[in-house]
Parts: C-alpha cells; sequence; structure tokens
C-alpha cells in the first residue's frame, strides 16, 4: 500500500525499462552486491563487466586476490540483489552461476524494483486520467507524470523543436482538474515510439520527450508529490477491489 506520507517507497519497473536497465548493467561497470535472504551481514561485492545474448550478466568478484580466486558461497542459489544506477538504487532476486574462468553470471528473471523518494513516483495516462502539458501555449497529451517531470508523446517533426538540454519557461501541468504551474522545465531525453490510434486503429510513430521540472517551490513540489500518490493510492484499491 502507498502512503501519501511515505518519503521512500519501492516501484516496480516497467519492461522497457528493465531491459535498458540490463543492458547499462552489461555496458557500464558497476558495482553489485548479492546475499541469501535473511543474512545481510554476508554480502558480496561484484562487478558488472559485460551481458550475453540471454540477459546473464557477467560479473567479476570484487575485493582480495582470495576473495577472487576462492570460490562465491553464493553460486547455485538464489540471492537478494542490489545495485546503484544515475542515483537510484535497484533490488531483485535472482539466481548465480560460475564459470570456470573465474568470472560468474547473474540471471535476474524476477521482477526489479527500484527505491524511489515521494516525488519520483509517477502515475500514467489512462481512462481515469489525462495528463496535459503546455509548453509555449501549445498543449501536449502527457503518457506519465510525477512531481520531478513529465513525458509527453508529439509529431516526430518536433525532433528539433524538443532536443535534450532545451530549456522552456513557464509551463503549465494539467491532470484531470488539477492545475500546477510549472516555471521551467528542461528536456532530459527524446526517443522515437510507435502508438495505435484509438480512432483507425493504425499504428504511427511519436516523438516521446521527457522533461525534468525545474523551479518548484518546496510547498509546490509537495503537493504535486501528495496529488500523485493519492491518485496512485485510489488506482491500487480500485485494482484490489476489482480482483475480488
Amino acid at each position: 500500500m502507498i502512503n501519501s506520507n511515505d518519503k521512500h517507497f519501492f516501484n516496480k519497473i516497467n519492461e522497457q525499462e528493465r531491459e535498458e536497465l540490463l543492458v547499462q548493467l552489461g555496458n557500464n561497470p558497476t558495482d553489485i552486491f548479492l546475499w541469501l535472504k535473511n543474512e545481510p551481514e554476508n554480502i558480496e561485492e561484484f562487478k558488472s563487466v559485460g551481458i550475453l545474448s540471454d540477459k546473464r550478466i557477467c560479473l567479476e568478484i570484487s575485493g582480495s586476490i582470495l576473495k577472487k580466486i576462492t570460490s562465491s558461497a553464493l553460486v547455485n542459489k538464489t540471492i537478494l540483489i542490489k545495485f546503484n544506477i544515475k542515483n537510484y538504487f535497484y533490488f531483485s532476486t535472482g539466481h548465480l552461476s560460475a564459470a570456470a574462468d573465474n568470472r560468474y553470471y547473474l540471471l535476474i528473471e524476477n521482477p526489479i524494483f527500484r527505491h524511489e523518494q515521494r516525488k519520483d513516483f509517477r502515475i500514467e495516462t489512462s481512462r481515469l486520467h489525462r495528463i496535459q502539458f503546455k509548453v509555449d501555449e501549445e498543449v501536449f497529451e502527457g503518457l506519465d507524470v510525477s512531481a520531478g517531470g513529465i513525458s509527453f508523446k508529439t509529431k516526430t517533426k518536433n525532433n528539433d523543436r524538443f532536443k535534450p538540454g532545451n530549456n522552456y519557461l513557464n509551463c503549465k501541468l494539467r491532470i484531470n482538474q488539477f492545475q500546477c504551474e510549472i516555471r521551467a522545465a528542461k528536456v532530459v531525453k527524446t526517443f522515437e515510439e510507435t502508438y495505435k490510434d484509438k480512432t483507425d486503429g493504425k499504428n504511427y510513430k511519436f516523438l516521446t520527450v521527457c522533461l525534468k521540472f525545474h523551479g518548484l517551490t518546496e510547498e509546490e513540489e509537495n503537493a504535486l508529490a501528495s496529488f500523485i500518490l493519492n491518485e496512485a493510492r485510489g488506482i491500487m484499491l480500485a485494482k484490489k477491489l476489482l480482483s475480488k
């Protein structure tokens, strides 16, 4: 259950984020901490050094030479996993195997959870939530939003207009009847995706624009974060009732 007063919680990442995260682990050396359930005092530290075609992460054990020449006690066991990327902590469970070349292979088949602060929780556009964002007097349909930023879709011809690093002033966020002035927003990344049009059922390419909010006061950020968390709590309650 999500509590709007909680400052920290865990959020399950979606499949696209998961794929991107595994690629990041494989391509960028990252410290990964592994341990058995109920044995947090026996954490073993590894470093990612690659990724295989079956999405197993290649690892090398960290620490002294003795540790590197002795086999890990976690091999062939179900383990808990923790790592940090871009100031976020991620947690999951998986299976560790070993190879003859002193390398290890980590398989993460289960969901991955991101440890988030309240301002990072997002809600997605849906039948219950219409998210809109006004930039330079033009309104765009949002895809998801948090107190820290928003993503929206636009036509691919706007690729030059919304380049990473571009800043926009005096924007406005609207979620159903809730409105919030966003003093500044910065494009952090863009990418093309295919969306199905609800009217004709055809697939069209759109540009997804991801922006980070700037300039909100603590009071404004808290108000936005609380609204989003309360809406998310309502969604979870509805799903729980419908599942009974």
